[in-house]
């Protein structure tokens, strides 16, 4: 998939995919997506705006794209009670 057609597509008023937006997070994480394009798909997004899937899928591929904090707990529980350093803080 051309990112290009992902930006025609919602230039049109088209409803984006889950996987398009997957794909427009990841190059936005990794730096694969050159600036014109990410600003393009924003200005797309600001005069078409997003369904409420759209902006679901967006908050879910922004919220799994890169090191998730655990805050359960158990785990903030056991560093106050110890000396012991948090192993395992982080997950992928």
């Amino acid at each position: 998939m051309l990112f290009k057609d992902v930006i025609r597509k919602k230039r049109d008023g088209e409803t984006l995919s889950a996987e398009e937006i997957n794909v427009f997070v990841s190059g936005l994480a990794d730096g694969s997506l050159p600036a014109e394009q990410v600003s393009a798909l924003a200005m797309a997004i600001f005069l078409k705006s997003m369904s409420f899937e759209e902006a679901g899928a967006l908050t879910l591929a922004m919220a799994n794209s890169g090191v998730m904090l655990d805050w359960s707990r158990k785990v903030w529980m056991a560093r106050l009670w110890t000396n012991i350093p948090l192993a395992g803080w982080a997950t992928r």
